[in-house]
């Protein structure tokens, strides 16, 4: 074939049997390339799952808030000797443990709290409203729902934290209780969403219901 022919001679046109052929080639290669994509989808959120419940999830089914009150020179006798400790470390008990020198007890199941005010600071009716104290206690649970037993130390505790509380109450008149129900959290993320448990002693969790 000449030249001059090639150049004049129109383009091949592919058959029905030539696109059958070609549609019978390409299709699996895209098939097999979404399967690979899919599959390292799946591989790299199974990884992220498996890191965060490894290296960022606290442990559960424990207490975090395992000291008893009424131990001497146990956490809650620590923990009330400076109830404004908190106030003074902006609401953080990580900076209150770097910077206090000492433990300050938070692991206490009853706390007792003070809110700094101005010395000039007066209630409606003009008397001195003076440092504003209150109790924290903490109920933990299990996975399962049921009451936390063992304390973060692994040892099982000495009182139920619900125990605690009630016992308080029936000792002190006029309570107002605030019942702050905290975890499990959501976090999200693009390709990922699973749960944060047992929040007590990070952001946003206790530090969401005990301000200054």
């Amino acid at each position: 074939m000449t030249e001059e022919q090639q150049r004049t001679q129109p383009p091949n046109r592919r058959t029905a049997a030539g696109w059958v052929w070609f549609a019978m080639l390409f299709l699996p290669r895209i098939l097999l390339r979404s399967a690979t994509a899919i599959l390292a989808v799946i591989f790299l959120i199974v990884l992220a799952v498996a890191l965060i419940q490894t290296l960022w999830i606290s442990p559960r089914d424990v207490a975090y808030r395992f000291s008893t009150p009424g131990v001497a020179g146990g956490a809650c006798e620590r923990q009330a000797r400076d109830p404004a400790l908190l106030a003074a470390f902006d609401n953080s008990e990580d900076k209150a443990r770097a910077k206090a020198g000492s433990d300050p007890g938070f692991e206490c199941m009853l706390q007792r709290h003070a809110v700094p005010v101005k010395p000039a600071s007066t209630w409606p009716g003009g008397a001195a409203m003076g440092p504003i104290e209150y109790y924290l206690s903490f109920l933990e649970f299990q996975e399962n729902g049921r009451a936390a037993q063992k304390g973060l130390d692994g040892s099982a505790l000495q009182r139920s934290q619900l125990d605690v509380p009630e016992e308080h109450l029936t000792r002190h008149n006029g309570n107002y209780v605030i019942v702050f129900v905290h975890g499990p959290q959501p976090i999200a993320s693009p390709i990922l969403y699973t749960w944060q448990t047992h929040t007590s002693r990070i952001k946003p969790g206790v530090s969401s219901c005990r301000r200054y």
